[in-house]
């Protein structure tokens, strides 16, 4: 997806949806310079957001000329950044279609995505190939992220390299690396591991840290169950359900702080719950059980935990 704007509610729970029904979604981070966190369809924590690098001569090393956007082998002044970007490609000086028939050279977030779009594609059909056809798009995101290329020095390299000028300190997304996305090897339908079972409970909890306390807690018994019960909590009505308790009236759905963090601690659930199902279909990590998460933002705390 190439476009953007500002935070959507509607935009991001329109793709969740679709992401529930099997689609992947590719989708730039934007071209603002700034974080991307208040920047949808960017932000959405089901899409693949694509960060640009600028990049001259389509080697590492940061050895090629300088580009309007920046050095070589660095993050694009144009592009944003931020937790919510997944990995970054190639987005300046890009031939690419345009319309009435034509080709031009652009640059932008808009040119980096379809490469790892391509990536995604070529793994999915590197599956089919193989007699997989029910890959879930987690698996595809997984698949890309962890086939990128994470903490190689800018300038010195042999087959692979990372970038520079990134301003977010805290998150370093990887870079495109397609010669490492392997396809899925195949040793037999009697040795392919069956699906570990999932936990039974997934439980969030948002504290005001002014001393408030607590605010509601759910208890479910998947994590789907868990957002539609957070949507019926910050669009005011809720009624007495046996899966939550609460001591305020309504949460405001004005209170973007607090719903972008709700969400976030319900994808850390999901993470939880894939995790288990990628694991030893012999030995179920029981250190994954009751390990809980927790995120701060304003005056909320919100914590998510699994329960065995």
């Amino acid at each position: 997806m190439s476009l953007g704007g500002g935070d959507s509610r509607a935009m991001n729970d329109a793709i969740e949806r679709s992401v529930q029904s099997g689609a992947t979604y590719v989708v730039a981070a934007g071209n603002n310079g700034k974080n991307a966190e208040r920047t949808s369809p960017a932000n959405s924590p089901h899409a693949i957001t694509v960060s640009a690098i600028a990049d001259s001569d389509g080697k590492c090393g940061a050895l090629g000329p300088a580009t309007g956007r920046g050095p070589d082998d660095s993050l694009a002044v144009c592009s944003n950044f931020g937790s919510v970007v997944d990995i970054a490609a190639p987005g300046t000086n890009i031939l690419s279609t345009y319309p009435n028939g034509e080709y031009k050279v652009l640059i932008g977030t808009s040119m980096a995505a379809p490469y790892v779009a391509g990536a995604a594609a070529l793994w999915i059909s590197d599956l089919i190939d193989n007699g997989i056809v029910d890959v879930t798009p987690r698996e595809v995101k997984d698949a890309i992220l962890n086939s990128g290329i994470r903490n190689e020095p800018v300038k010195i390299c042999e087959d692979k390299g990372y970038f520079s000028n990134d301003p977010d300190t805290h998150f370093r997304e990887p870079l495109l690396f397609v010669t490492s996305l392997s396809p899925p090897t195949i040793t037999g339908e009697t040795d392919i591991p069956q699906p570990t079972p999932q936990p039974q409970q997934y439980v969030l909890k948002a504290t005001d840290t002014r001393n408030h306390g607590s605010m509601f807690t759910l208890e479910v018994d998947s994590p789907g169950k868990l957002q539609q019960e957070i949507n019926k909590l910050v669009q005011g009505d809720y009624d007495n359900s046996q899966n939550t308790t609460t001591t305020i009236a309504d949460i405001s759905s004005n209170n973007t702080s607090l719903i972008h963090n709700v969400d976030r601690a319900i994808d850390s659930i999901a993470d939880m719950e894939r995790s288990f199902s990628t694991a030893n279909t012999q030995t179920q990590p029981s250190n994954l059980v009751d390990a809980e998460i927790c995120f701060n933002i304003g005056w909320f705390k919100i914590c998510g935990v699994v329960k065995g």
